[in-house]
């Protein structure tokens, strides 16, 4: 009787854990729903239960902290897209980019999300990053490498699409190219001109100062 009564208690505490987790799924997927309409700040325990037909309170257990829901919407929706093969071969990195690039399109407030509360560090990010422009970095001393990740990171990030989709009203399949295309030409342009990082040195043209009339003109003759 001892051991039938603790097999029941056993399986009620399993079945217990499972309901809660499904709850737990279940008020992710509510606030990632309302975080498409509204900002992270603004988001509402009430609203958010609501939504994923619990009380407040249980929203308070299992998230104490808005930080903590936040976090855990990043974390799905990251893992959801990672899951698709964000760390494939660089062969396939166009293909990624673009895909990240709809994923944005789809839901265009997920960068609220991702810049409210960053969670690409708990996923090894960098590693990713690392792995998927493996070939690109080679022959790249480490300096020039942390730049060249850092401007990879920067142009798949949340932010590039917000300026680039919604201050710019760039669409979609123009953001990958134009993403691609600044990666690809920074690249080259620091195999061509390795003390482009040193402060010491001129800046790239594009941001020095403009030739004068008469030293184009000079140029020009020779």
């Amino acid at each position: 009787m001892k051991a039938k009564t603790r097999r029941k208690r056993a399986y009620d505490a399993s079945g217990r854990r499972e309901e809660a987790e499904r709850t737990k799924e279940r008020i992710v997927e509510a606030a990632g729903k309302l975080l498409r309409t509204v900002r992270p700040e603004s988001l509402s325990y009430g609203d958010v239960a609501d939504a994923s037909g619990v009380a407040v309170r249980t929203v308070y257990r299992h998230f104490p902290e808005l930080t903590e829901l936040l976090r855990a919407v990043a974390r799905t929706t990251i893992q959801r897209f990672a899951a698709d093969g964000l760390s494939k071969s660089r062969a396939e990195g166009a293909a990624q980019l673009a895909a990240f690039h709809r994923v944005l399109s789809a839901e265009p407030s997920l960068f609220r999300i991702f810049m409210a509360a960053p969670v690409r560090s708990e996923l090894d990010y960098e590693r990713v990053l690392r792995e998927l422009y493996a070939d690109v970095l080679e022959g790249f001393s480490p300096e020039h490498r942390t730049a060249l990740l850092a401007l990879f990171d920067l142009l798949s990030s949340p932010f590039a699409w917000e300026v680039l989709h919604t201050n710019w009203h760039l669409p979609p399949e123009r953001i990958t190219r134009a993403c691609l295309a600044a990666a690809q030409v920074f690249a080259d342009g620091i195999r061509r001109h390795p003390d482009w990082l040193e402060p010491s040195e001129p800046p790239p043209p594009l941001f020095g100062e403009p030739r004068s009339s008469e030293s184009k003109r000079k140029g020009h003759d020779s």
